[in-house]
């Protein structure tokens, strides 16, 4: 669907507008769904819930915002919100729907929560489905990855050190998976 069809609709007088999370009703359960799943880090998570734990723990209670798709209106207090998610993002979880309902609740901003499906809407089809459910089973890649991507994987702290990492990433290049 063409942007200017549905951006009217997501707008309207917010500053931003943003899904609800369809199937997690708290952000603590979004925060123990990326711990059980491993889709980070889980010293960089549990820290980040000790710290919305301590600093904003009426944040946890709330539905989770679903931060794949979004409409906002620039303005100074736009990007200083977004400049804030950015930061949490890197230095706290990369997964950035632990932390934009925090960033949203001290920003000013207006706030439109839109009550659509995370898998499939009339504005859109969530295709990372069968991506996610391969990695979750095999942890292999079934997209191609640039060779600059690849070259700072099979570098990177996290992955590089183990053999197993690297061994599992040049298998996967060798059958055109990466």
């Amino acid at each position: 669907m063409p942007p200017e069809l549905f951006l009217p609709t997501f707008i309207r007088d917010a500053e931003i507008s943003l899904p609800l999370h369809s199937f997690r009703e708290t952000v603590r359960e979004e925060f123990y769904a990326v711990l059980q799943h491993g889709f980070d880090r889980a010293e960089r998570v549990r820290e980040q819930l000790h710290h919305m734990t301590t600093h904003q723990p009426e944040v946890l209670t709330q539905q989770p915002y679903w931060t794949a798709i979004l409409a906002r209106q620039h303005g100074p207090s736009m990007q200083d919100a977004m400049t804030d998610w950015m930061f949490h993002v890197l230095r706290h979880s990369r997964r950035d729907q632990l932390s934009v309902n925090a960033i949203l609740n001290r920003s000013s901003l207006t706030v439109n929560a839109l009550a659509l499906d995370n898998f499939t809407s009339e504005y859109h089809t969530w295709l990372g489905v069968k991506k996610d459910e391969k990695i979750l089973k095999d942890r292999s890649f079934i997209y191609p990855l640039s060779d600059d991507i690849r070259d700072r994987w099979l570098t990177s702290r996290a992955h590089g050190k183990t053999v197993g990492a690297r061994r599992r990433l040049r298998a996967a290049t060798s059958r055109g998976k990466a």
